[in-house]
């Protein structure tokens, strides 16, 4: 049996002025078994990090089709996931990184 990951998705305008970006992020903490933040980061030119309280963060991506790659490497890993609409209540986005050029990542390696 896979293990239950929480996967929450939804818009956030912080990313684009102008319109509501998609934003698919996970718990960090149950998020680790299968994929770690530097993971995230380098498969995807950057990440966002979301904080509810001191010790519960949320890490994931912004964007239709990072979103999409993130669950399916999530789900690569042997996740099972809980997809909300939702953000989780009393988040807000701490920070995000990116970088200049996006590497062409298509998998994930085993771990």
């Amino acid at each position: 049996m896979a293990d239950l990951l929480d996967v929450y998705v939804f818009r956030d305008p912080s990313f684009a002025p102008d319109g509501n970006t998609l934003v698919c992020i996970a718990p960090r903490r149950a998020m680790k078994r299968f994929m770690s933040k530097s993971e995230v980061s380098r498969s995807f030119g950057g990440c966002a990090v979301y904080r509810q309280s001191l010790w519960s963060t949320y890490v994931g991506v912004w964007g239709d089709r990072n979103g999409s790659r993130f669950r399916r490497f999530l789900r690569e890993r042997g996740a099972e996931l809980a997809i909300h609409k939702e953000p989780p209540a009393k988040t807000r986005l701490l920070y995000w990184t990116t970088k200049d050029k996006r590497p062409p990542v298509r998998s994930l390696p085993g771990r």
